[in-house]
């Protein structure tokens, strides 16, 4: 039944009405029922098959707050309440409130960053949801341009060893290693936050989750499970997490439009990315690779993404980009479509994540062990392969010069064709030179995931030539210079101000705690070093590549100067 209540009704055959019962509020895993009597009562947790356990008057309600959270100027004094006869007990260390904390007794002034979590307790009562109220203040330090997202929860969840999802665990001695060592599996995958997020949901973790918009009001605020983000950039201090929304938490999904360039009002979770392998560089190239699609009719999957200020239990965690998170409900939304999905991601083409993916084990062998210039054989592929999809995937993939070729995502409507989902560029954007098209077509020594496909594909003429005039289309569109540059420049506005602060705080030149041997990475002058190698690549690309596509392609002076002028 709904957690916000409902009437279950019990009719004999006749249709007869024999009993009925009313159910109020109530958390996920819990019920309500009697007690073998005619008593009514809400029990912790269900028994199907057996004798109810030891039952509940009724469940405590959810503190309020007086003062709403957010960003202040000046002092605030809160007071709390609950309902009648229920005890407030309250925490100010985000440990999440029990039958022994501090009972609420009066207002509370508060006038420097600090995190209020409040329950509702009475005999008799099964004690309801926490509530958790963070205020911020510009004299202490909170002086961002960009919204403030917080995240509060108890902070075992975090910092246990053992059971910590931002912990390395105890088997790690950041002083006893190398930083070679923390690159082998027997330092960082062993390490808790190295878990992979689809791995037990022990590793998930309850959370309050806020947004607070450019002038420090809460526009969202709710419970929410949250996750370690990613899977390499674990390893840096400064972690990204992904916010989930479930019905155990209160709602199965958060119902605010956090992208303003998306039409979307409601989402199942989103990721807080701190910027994975890229944070102690330029911190934006994933950002920059996605919002160069912005406001092309290209025909992939990308993320929107939002630039925040993240507070972890209160305290300053930096710049992080929230974004949509990449799963079905991604794609079922982008298609406006239920979750008729599937959806597939992986190392080489034959992991999926959700659905069926046996159709295409199946045509991607096909079209690598076929000469795709047959009509009959294109034919065969384009009928179930998006090929303009594709094609608009690995000219995005080649013009920002991407290595990271593993994390390789493509999906389709039941009975459909495959698409593609461009994402993670921590490695893009390196050198205007890259041989990526060569790299990509598998012409140099790697393990690149799409290069027999791609290469397969080239053989068809048509293709060839569709790809290489919508190349053209890019490169004096999307891709121009002077646009790349612009955006180039609109991030790197966002995450300045911010760099030294965030910098300072985590020493971004270390990773698992180790630091990197003679880099200035991590440092503010590497990060404006990164960003002038962002600008140097949105220069000399477009003909960098112009050449590529030429030497590789074999393509004529007359057709270079016809498709690309």
């Amino acid at each position: 039944i709904s957690s916000t209540g409902e009437a279950l009704f019990f009719f004999d055959p006749n249709g007869k009405l024999i009993d009925k019962l009313s159910a109020g509020r109530m958390r996920s895993g819990q019920s309500y029922g009697r007690d073998g009597s005619d008593n009514r009562f809400y029990y912790a947790e269900p028994t199907p098959g057996a004798q109810n356990g030891k039952g509940y008057e009724g469940i405590t309600q959810l503190p309020a707050f007086s003062v709403t959270p957010g960003i202040y100027d000046n002092a605030v004094t809160v007071a709390i309440t609950a309902g009648e006869g229920e005890t407030i007990r309250y925490t100010t260390d985000c440990t999440t409130p029990n039958a022994s904390s501090e009972v609420y007794s009066g207002e509370l002034s508060i006038s420097k960053n600090s995190v209020i979590r409040a329950a509702a307790f009475r005999d008799g009562y099964l004690s309801g949801d926490v509530a958790t109220a963070t205020y911020l203040f510009r004299s202490d330090g909170v002086n961002h341009a960009l919204p403030v997202v917080t995240l509060v929860t108890d902070p075992d969840n975090l910092w246990n060893s053992k059971t910590g999802i931002y912990a390395t665990g105890d088997q790690f001695d950041p002083d006893a290693a190398s930083y070679a060592d923390t690159l082998k599996s027997a330092t960082y995958y062993q390490a808790k936050f190295a878990t992979e997020e689809q791995v037990d949901t022990i590793w998930e973790k309850p959370a309050a989750f806020s947004l607070f918009d450019d002038n420090g009001r809460q526009v969202f605020t709710q419970n929410v499970g949250i996750r370690i983000a990613g899977s390499f950039g674990r390893g840096r201090a400064q972690k990204g997490f992904n916010v989930i929304a479930r019905k155990e938490y209160g709602k199965g999904s958060m119902e605010y439009p956090f992208f303003e360039n998306r039409p979307y009002k409601e989402y199942k979770a989103v990721v807080l990315r701190a910027g994975a392998q890229d944070q102690n560089r330029s911190k934006i190239r994933d950002e920059l690779a996605s919002g160069l699609l912005e406001g092309t009719d290209i025909n992939i999957l990308y993320q929107a993404y939002r630039p925040t200020v993240l507070y972890l239990n209160g305290e300053y965690w930096g710049v992080y980009f929230m974004k949509e998170k990449r799963n079905r409900f991604f794609v079922a939304q982008h298609e406006n479509t239920e979750n008729n999905v599937d959806l597939a991601i992986g190392k080489g083409f034959k992991q999926r994540t959700y659905g069926d993916n046996s159709d295409w084990v199946s045509l991607y062998e096909y079209a690598t062990s076929h000469d795709l210039s047959s009509a009959e054989a294109y034919a065969y592929v384009s009928e179930r392969m998006d090929v303009d999809s594709f094609r608009d995937y690995m000219i995005a993939e080649i013009y920002n010069g991407n290595t990271d070729t593993y994390n390789f995502q493509y999906y389709r409507l039941k009975g459909g064709k495959w698409k593609f989902i461009f994402y993670d560029f921590c490695w893009g954007f390196q050198s205007p030179g890259h041989e990526t098209l060569a790299f990509r077509m598998g012409k140099t020594p790697s393990d690149v995931c799409s290069a027999k496909l791609f290469a397969a594909m080239l053989q068809n003429k048509g293709w060839r030539d569709s790809f290489c005039r919508r190349f053209g289309e890019l490169l004096n569109t999307a891709f121009a210079p002077e646009r790349v540059s612009a955006l180039i420049e609109e991030l790197y506005g966002y995450v300045e101000p911010e760099i030294k602060r965030e910098r300072e705080k985590f020493n971004k030149d270390t990773f698992m705690g180790v630091k990197q041997p003679n880099t200035n990475l991590g440092t503010y002058e590497g990060f404006q070093s990164e960003i002038s190698k962002l600008k140097d690549f949105a220069q000399k690309r477009p003909e960098e590549l112009k050449r590529q596509l030429q030497s590789n392609l074999g393509l004529s002076d007359s057709y270079m100067k016809e498709v690309f002028g």
